[in-house]
């Protein structure tokens, strides 16, 4: 180890910018002698190297801090920004959106750089913070009438856990976004919502409802938002909440070579069935409704997934329940396909013990399912190779947003208004 003028180094990703942000070692104010002129002298080196080909869910936490400092390339040398007597930020708005970076800070008192610290560098517009997704709820609820914004409780890092619903909620069809923060939710959920509130169909609005949550796991769901490189699965706390269910607790899964009993696991289920906040909050919304069916929205970031239907495992041998969410697949994926992959429907029974939609068929008996891309020739799709790759637009987010709700429309006339 040696010794560094500079600690506390921080980097964030904010609207295609990344945001550097570290201190001066407290030894310059006790010691002025040996460092005449700091900080405000202060010049500062920014080193900064690229990452190609690094992919958020095949790394995991720790890959990047390996790299080396050698081979990367001065960014800036000068005086950054002061925020405050010891404080400093500097801005690189050079970097190229949805690269994963690395970078160090040094001084010419320094023995090494600082660092390695690593972003990606976000579109906020296509990876949403919390502020954003609760700013889109309130415009959304001021606009149409009828609508409902509601508050369920606090995240673990106190993020208000909002939802919205219209229409008849005695017949509510549910979406949840953002269970796993690295995958689909707000955009998704919220365009859907939206269009449906857009139909002004005030008899549809009688016979049923829609109801959303568009992010479920809010705080982390921030850190995806501000540039976190690899993939968070798990809340905050550390507990995977799509294992925290109050289903089937007893048996301990192994999905993935994971063991949800184990705390270093990703798929942790945590200390005591529905220990988290955010599982609290999803279970109260959801029995503020009658539910008729649930789609909770996964897979890739910025909102994409597509029509396959993964539903809880132990129904796999319910025939009634087998046959009405077939049913709705049927209807639902005609609506959303549009004529790509004739004749195939992607159905299967297999989320785990602790899982939402193992836990909404043991209370509700109701057709419920994880929202995947999980076949080969779906996750070579254009779309979905396109998002793997944070490389997701508004316009790739709109189309998927309007086969859902197609999907969801077709359900609704085909099954739930006859």
């Amino acid at each position: 180890m040696g010794f560094s003028l500079v600690h506390g180094l921080e980097v964030t990703s904010s609207y295609g910018k990344i945001l550097l942000d570290f201190a001066i070692c407290p030894i310059v104010r006790r010691e002025p002698m040996n460092y005449p002129g700091l900080p405000d002298g202060l010049e500062v080196e920014i080193l900064r190297k690229e990452v190609p080909g690094f992919h958020y869910n095949k790394y995991r936490d720790g890959y990047l801090l390996t790299e080396d400092f050698q081979g990367a390339d001065v960014i800036y040398k000068g005086r950054p920004e002061r925020k405050s007597e010891n404080l400093f930020r500097y801005t690189d708005d050079s970097a190229v959106m949805g690269s994963v970076y690395v970078y160090w800070v040094t001084t010419s008192l320094n023995e090494r750089p600082l660092g390695p610290v690593h972003v990606r560098v976000v579109d906020n517009d296509i990876i949403w913070a919390h502020e954003k997704t609760t700013g889109e709820c309130r415009r959304i609820a001021s606009l149409y009438d009828g609508v409902i914004l509601e508050s369920h409780g606090l995240s673990v890092r106190g993020n208000e856990m909002i939802s919205l619903k219209k229409g008849n909620m005695e017949n509510a069809v549910i979406i949840i976004g953002g269970v796993h923060a690295a995958e689909a939710g707000q955009f998704t959920a919220l365009d859907v919502f939206e269009r449906f509130c857009a139909l002004n169909d005030g008899l549809l609005f009688e016979n049923v409802g829609l109801a959303v949550m568009p992010s479920a796991n809010p705080d982390e769901a921030d850190r995806m938002a501000k540039g976190h490189t690899y993939y968070l699965r798990k809340n905050a706390a550390g507990v995977d909440l799509n294992r925290n269910f109050p289903s089937d607790w007893e048996v301990v899964d192994e999905m993935y070579g994971l063991n949800t009993a184990d705390p270093t696991s990703l798929t942790y289920r945590g200390p005591v069935p529905v220990s988290e906040p955010e599982s609290k909050a999803i279970i109260k919304f959801i029995e503020s409704t009658v539910p008729r069916a649930v789609f909770s929205l996964h897979c890739y970031p910025g909102g994409i997934t597509f029509d396959q239907f993964f539903g809880p495992g132990a129904a796999k041998d319910d025939a009634a329940y087998v046959k009405e969410c077939t049913e709705l697949a049927h209807s639902y994926t005609e609506g959303f396909r549009k004529g790509e992959y004739p004749g195939q429907l992607f159905l299967s029974f297999g989320t785990t013990p602790g899982s939402l939609p193992l836990w909404i068929y043991r209370t509700f008996n109701v057709p419920s399912f994880d929202m995947e891309a999980w076949e080969w020739f779906v996750r070579n799709h254009p779309m979905a190779l396109q998002a793997c790759e944070f490389k997701a637009d508004i316009e790739m987010m709109q189309d998927i947003a309007v086969r859902h709700f197609d999907g969801i429309m077709k359900y609704i006339e085909e099954v739930l208004l006859i």
